[in-house]
């Protein structure tokens, strides 16, 4: 399922694949001039949002907007995944918006960057610092292992993240 079937070709969407139908599936157009939009799921006791945020540094009031439309739809009784191109770094003001999630990778290696965008390790970017733009959120759910992905064939600027999450051990 794609978020953005109807979005200009110089869009940017996001996609959902899985074994299991949702129950419920919500397409948002998020603030911004890019188009973008957020691909909200409801599987059993969860919710799942697929998120590509505005790009571009000078964006950041633009991100924090997107963030707070879709904190209703991620907000406890129910678990909550929130995951995808966020654009900006993990320790950037825009997470602030993000209320009580927990950040998967954090979570796991609280002193590792984990960095998603490293141009020292993947020549596909050209140039800055390493930074984590891609993640994913978690509340409700504990976190059990986060790893990057992609980072011996290299297919894309950024790494992907595997993240396995499980129950709240009561």
């Amino acid at each position: 399922c794609s978020a953005s079937p109807i979005s200009p070709p110089d869009s940017h969407g996001v996609g959902l694949w899985g074994r299991v139908e949702p129950e419920g599936l919500e397409r948002q157009l998020l603030p911004g001039a890019m188009g973008r939009r957020a691909l909200l799921c409801q599987l059993g006791g969860l919710t799942l949002g697929v998120v590509h945020l505005e790009s571009q540094s000078k964006h950041a009031p633009v991100r924090e907007a997107q963030l707070r439309q879709l904190q209703p739809a991620l907000e406890p009784p129910r678990a909550s995944i929130l995951m995808g191109d966020f654009n900006f770094c993990a320790s950037g003001p825009e997470g602030q918006s993000l209320g009580e999630m927990q950040d998967a990778w954090a979570a796991i290696h609280p002193q590792e960057p984990g960095g998603t965008l490293d141009p020292t390790r993947n020549p596909l970017l050209r140039a800055g610092s390493p930074a984590r733009y891609d993640r994913v959120l978690v509340q409700g759910l504990q976190v059990r292992s986060a790893r990057l992905l992609g980072t011996e064939k290299l297919t894309s600027d950024h790494f992907g993240l595997a993240v396995e999450l499980g129950p709240v051990d009561d």
